[in-house]
């Protein structure tokens, strides 16, 4: 073996054992990912319990290089202080939305794509309404979410025993008739008692979540993407015969405002829908899973359930739904950060924890087989997989507008078909302007 030969062989070996050396000793951690570093500022509008700063704070142990700062601000003043602080450059890297903001503030948000690896488990598990909320043709993810909360019916279960009804209306014309039965009037007429909450629009909760769910059961998407149209005023031929899937909705609806219908049973000087529902008002009331807690402060000795949301006598099953996001800023500065930690959020286990602590459904399909928390939360566990939305242009201007539409036609001032055509002229204005 030649010198040069045994040369090399001897500074190898030499450079071999100081490098063992320095192993054993810790000087040198050659296998050891860089420690990942950054600062991450939260805005949320709700408390949620302490669930997300909970979680904030174990990933911050996790992970000692980033910093997590969350933050609740006044809801009341949350959109306007976020658009101010995106303006002027000093906003948060994320945010909290609702699912009825993601068109209006879309172009605030920097998305993950669809190629990341942090985008595979959403994509692969989250519903269906979620999925076209948020995402875009191309896949990419606008937010992260915990819960999908949708449409369902709360009833007093004493008012129903009393008149005997053994069930829970199942279908519309059983919602309308059980609502009849348990309405009760003073001699005068005057409404002592509501069998249902229901037919405006400045005192009942949600009712564009349910005029929305009323006419999406009957087939009619109410806008496409694709064109960027409503639907409000479009016909269906059926048996011959055409029919406007909308304007029977919106009779529907606003017949339980009506002194001239039957079904009479709501009017503007009763209570909030929620409220009256909470104090023995009314027997039956439409809401969230979120609506809980406010019924149990408000009245905890109240005796009720809950079922699924009522479904026309034909047609696929559908609710409605409605959650908050969390999303990214595109002036954020860690963005690789915000979106792993967003993500951390849907795995499973994680997703399962914060929402048995929130008592709300799931957003994961893993879960929605899982055992819920309490049993009232069935319902809506077995409502988020049929759950749908539409694409709202501007929520607040799109529910003043449906609101009044509501008014209007329970004055009588519109027929049905003209409130429709004037509130889906509007609608669709907001939208022509964004374009």
């Amino acid at each position: 073996m030649s010198f040069k030969i045994k040369l090399a062989l001897y500074i190898g070996l030499g450079i071999a054992v100081v490098f063992a050396v320095l192993l054993v000793t810790g000087v040198i951690k050659p296998f050891q990912p860089e420690t990942i570093k950054g600062d991450i500022v939260v805005w949320d509008k709700d408390p949620r319990n302490n669930v997300l700063r909970d979680f904030f704070s174990q990933y911050q142990s996790q992970f000692p290089g980033i910093k997590i700062t969350y933050e609740v601000k006044n809801p009341e003043t949350y959109e306007r202080d976020l658009l101010d602080a995106l303006a002027a450059g000093t906003g948060p890297d994320i945010f909290a939305l609702d699912s009825r903001e993601i068109a209006i503030h879309k172009n605030k948000i920097a998305p993950l794509a669809s190629d990341n690896q942090l985008a595979a488990e959403f994509l692969a598990k989250a519903p269906d309404a979620v999925l076209a909320d948020l995402t875009d043709d191309k896949d990419s993810i606008y937010g992260m979410l915990w819960s999908v909360d949708t449409l369902a019916l709360f009833y007093n279960k004493d008012y129903l025993n009393a008149s005997n009804i053994a069930e829970p209306p199942k279908t519309w014309d059983e919602f309308r008739e059980a609502s009849r039965r348990l309405t009760r009037r003073s001699p005068t007429g005057a409404i002592q008692r509501s069998g249902a909450s229901f037919g405006l629009g400045r005192n009942v909760a949600h009712a564009a979540d349910i005029f929305s769910a009323l006419v999406m059961q009957s087939g009619n998407p109410i806008f496409t993407a694709s064109d960027k149209r409503f639907h409000f005023t479009d016909t269906v031929v059926v048996e011959g015969e055409s029919r406007a899937p909308a304007a029977s909705a919106l009779k529907f609806y606003t017949d339980f405002a009506n002194p001239n219908s039957p079904y009479y049973t709501w009017n503007s000087s009763q209570p909030e829908s929620r409220e009256a529902f909470a104090l023995g008002k009314a027997a039956f009331f439409i809401g969230y899973a979120r609506d809980l807690p406010a019924i149990l402060a408000q009245n905890p000795h109240l005796n009720f359930a809950v079922a699924p949301l009522p479904q026309l006598t034909i047609g696929d099953r559908i609710s409605y739904a409605s959650y908050d996001f969390l999303t990214v800023s595109k002036s954020s500065r860690a963005l690789d950060i915000a979106w792993a930690i967003l993500t951390s959020m849907y795995q499973k286990d994680v997703a399962k924890t914060i929402i048995d602590t929130l008592v709300l459904p799931p957003a994961h399909r893993d879960l929605i087989g899982s055992k819920p928390p309490n049993k009232i939360l069935q319902p809506w566990y077995d409502q988020v997989l049929s759950a749908r939305t539409w694409e709202v242009p501007n929520r607040e201007t799109a529910r003043r507008i449906l609101r009044d539409m509501f008014d209007a036609s329970v004055s009588g001032g519109l027929q049905a078909s003209e409130a429709l055509n004037r509130m889906q002229s509007q609608l669709q204005s907001i939208v022509d302007r964004a374009k």
